[in-house]
């Protein structure tokens, strides 16, 4: 005897009103297989549940009696192809009624959502919401099944464009998703990429002492030799929120560190390695310098774009990704 997995919703209490009308019906449903289960959902969920009894009993003989196809070309009009195995691998439960609509537009369409649909080792309402917001020239099976939900799915879109924005090569970065096997590779992945592109315009021009920070890779050479953290800065960096620089004196070596209030510059810190306090004569002359160079004069806003994917990609906090 076949373990029979629980179902519950609005699929069992339709399938147990068709159960007045047509004895045993419900015990069929909880014994048949997940890809009968879900096609016989499909029908239901395109069928408003009639009062009449004779029309009730003519659907729960049908249901009973009628092949796969058949079920679902009566309810949909066509059967798209691998539609029925998407079916098969949607579980015992029933979903809501929207996602076999959905699950039947899509497949209907032939396209790469649709490609890569079929491909799914596993399909559900997240993993199809998941398909749609991916951007289509990234979309992969194993992408969708790593991505954790939808809200994860617009952060990968959000970088994606934020990128190719600035210049990422579409192809390469492509290829480089592709190659990802897990969620747990993603906070190394988006870092990585997110490193090669070049921040706003620094607002003091670099010089022989003075060598601005002008992209991520930078900003982490620069943290590795002054053992700090300034690469953990690289979203608000790429937001023009922040910027970095070494300053360059006889005397020692200084981290810059300044940050936007508003319109304006201002000067948070001078650093040497480990975050120590930067000599006096170094740290006079780097103030020295910032001030011939007006850092508490206008300069032009921030670009706007949201970097804030970058933050909780790389972060991979769970909490920052709600089911939604």
């Amino acid at each position: 005897m076949c373990d029979i997995q629980p179902i519950a919703g609005w699929a069992l209490n339709y399938i147990a009103a068709l159960d007045e009308h047509n004895p045993g019906l419900a015990g069929s449903f909880l014994r048949a297989s997940a890809e009968r289960r879900q096609v016989i959902a499909a029908v239901l969920s395109v069928t408003p549940l009639s009062g009449a009894s004779c029309t009730a009993r003519k659907l729960g003989e049908f249901l009973a009696t009628a092949d796969h196809r058949t079920i679902l070309l009566q309810a949909f009009g066509t059967v798209p192809v691998g539609f029925r195995g998407a079916l098969a691998r949607s579980g015992h439960q029933p979903h809501g009624g929207q996602f076999y609509r959905m699950l039947h537009r899509t497949l209907e369409k032939d396209d790469c959502v649709a490609q890569v649909t079929r491909r799914l080792q596993k399909i559900d309402p997240t993993r199809l919401r998941i398909v749609k917001l991916l951007p289509e020239h990234v979309l992969t099976p194993t992408l969708v099944s790593i991505v954790a939900s939808p809200a994860m799915a617009r952060d990968v879109g959000t970088m994606v464009a934020l990128l190719e924005g600035k210049g990422i090569d579409r192809n390469a970065l492509a290829r480089a998703l592709a190659s990802l096997s897990s969620v747990e590779q993603f906070p190394g992945f988006w870092e990585r990429w997110a490193s090669k592109v070049a921040f706003p315009r620094h607002p003091v021009p670099s010089s022989d002492r003075y060598v601005a920070i002008s992209d991520g890779d930078s900003l982490r050479s620069l943290a590795k030799r002054y053992r700090n953290c300034a690469r953990t800065y690289l979203e608000k960096a790429l937001r023009g929120d922040t910027a970095f620089a070494e300053f360059r004196h006889p005397l020692g070596y200084a981290v810059v560190h300044l940050v936007r209030k508003g319109d304006e510059w201002v000067l948070e810190g001078l650093f040497g390695p480990s975050n120590r306090t930067a000599p006096p004569q170094v740290r006079d002359a780097a103030v020295r310098h910032l001030r011939g160079y007006g850092i508490h004069d206008k300069f032009g806003r921030r670009d706007g774009l949201d970097w804030s994917a970058l933050r909780r990609l790389t972060a991979m906090s769970m909490f920052d990704f709600a089911l939604d």
